[in-house]
């Protein structure tokens, strides 16, 4: 499950800006996952007024929180020794393939991972699936 920080900054009325809130995120998934150390991380902002932004290029549906929301369920996924496969385009993230993406670089950290995953079910799932890959009546 992807984990974030949220923190809420109030800034002051001055002459020329009423008094407003504005919403940061920092994505946490990475220290959980991986060797990344929480000093390293960044806050992003999440909000254009009182608007909370989903997509940083909205007009392309790309970046932002909801695609940080994708690459760090992906990331759990492959932590956990999984290839899973969610389509991002149902989600409306339109910068990734449609169909069958094995996401490289996530792959490659996770390495260890996903092949011991890969070596406890190899036999199962080639006794299940048959050598050619259907599946046996």
């Amino acid at each position: 499950m992807p984990v974030y920080l949220f923190a809420v900054v109030q800034t002051a009325a001055t002459e020329e800006e009423d008094e407003h809130l504005d919403c940061y995120y920092k994505r946490f998934t990475r220290v959980l996952t991986s060797d990344a150390q929480q000093e390293d991380l960044v806050f992003y902002k999440a909000n254009r007024g009182s608007k909370f932004i989903a997509f940083a290029r909205e007009e392309k549906r790309q970046l932002g929180f909801a695609r940080d929301l994708f690459i760090d369920y992906m990331r759990w996924a492959y932590y956990k020794g999984s290839i899973v496969y969610l389509n991002p385009r149902t989600l409306g993230l339109n910068q990734f393939p449609k169909e069958n993406a094995v996401f490289v670089d996530l792959l490659r950290e996770y390495r260890e991972r996903v092949c011991i995953t890969y070596a406890k079910t190899r036999g199962v799932l080639e006794e299940y699936c048959g050598s050619s890959g259907k599946e046996s009546a």
